[in-house]
Formats: structure tokens, C-alpha cells, sequence
């Protein structure tokens, strides 16, 4: 899987805690591990924090979303050494500013404040050139497990 890949590469398979995080799939997926766009990282939560934010995502995605429609073609580096190779969209505002996933990402901040300041939705891919397939799926993860999901309508 591409995330353990990425763990052996910086030596933190060993060291990494399981923590929650949140993506967008593509619709050609049915694993979230390989290709994804991170929505929000949330890192340790307990199980009253878990609900929680099944309840804040319920909230904003519980009666379906539209899917996310972009071109993922503008390959750039991310990483401490900036040698993952990552494709970010050629116009992010359909992720960016997104009628419920924006507000979602405020209100997850409740749980956990960005560390960066500003969202720079990217797929994290060795190979792929250029990606067309909506994005169809909301995932809550735990570490490679998915733990409740909602689909676009």
C-alpha cells in the first residue's frame, strides 16, 4: 500500500501511533489507502471524540453530497524533502471552496487545528500523470481502516 510505502521510506512504520484522518476517494477506488485526497487530519482521538465527529460530518454530509469534480494534473513535492510527488488539482477551488466540505473542515477544527496555513488538497501517487475521476466517497479513518464512510449522491 502507497501510505506504508511512505511510512518505510521516512523510518516511521515502527514509531507511528494510529491516528483518525479524513478523505475524499475517486470514484475508480475502493481503498482509500492508495488513492485519496485528505480532507482533515485529526490525530489521537478517544471514542467520545470519535462520535463526535460522526456526528459533526453526519451534519454536514448525512442527507449526501455532490461529488467533487477536478483535473489533478499540476505535479509538485511534498514531505520534509519534498520528495513525495504529489498531483494537485489545475483549479482547486472545487475542493477548497466546496459548499459543505469547507464548512466541514472549520467545524472539524474543533478536534484538531490545522498545522499548515492553508488547505492544499494533493494526491499523494508515484505514477499517475493526470486524474479526471470525481471524487464519490467521504471517509473517517483510522490509521488504514476505514471507519464509516458517505457517499456523494
Amino acid at each position: 500500500m502507497f501510505l506504508t510505502n511512505v511510512c518505510e521510506k521516512y523510518e516511521l512504520r515502527a514509531k507511528v501511533i494510529p491516528t483518525y484522518w479524513t478523505a475524499l476517494v475517486f470514484d475508480v477506488e475502493n481503498d482509500p489507502n492508495r488513492l485519496h485526497v485528505t480532507h482533515k487530519y485529526l490525530g489521537i482521538l478517544d471514542d467520545f471524540e470519535v462520535d463526535d465527529v460522526v456526528e459533526t460530518i453526519d451534519r454536514w454530509l448525512g442527507d449526501g453530497w455532490m461529488p467533487v469534480r477536478a483535473v489533478w494534473d499540476q505535479e509538485d513535492q511534498f514531505g520534509p524533502e519534498r520528495d513525495v510527488r504529489v498531483l494537485k488539482p489545475t483549479d482547486p477551488t472545487p475542493v477548497t471552496e466546496h459548499s459543505l466540505l469547507a464548512p466541514l473542515r472549520v467545524d472539524l477544527d474543533q478536534f484538531r487545528e490545522d498545522d499548515w496555513e492553508s488547505y492544499e488538497p494533493h494526491v499523494s501517487t508515484e505514477r499517475e500523470q493526470i486524474i479526471v475521476s470525481p471524487l464519490v466517497e467521504y471517509v473517517l479513518m483510522y490509521d488504514e481502516e476505514v471507519v464509516r464512510s458517505w457517499p456523494a449522491l
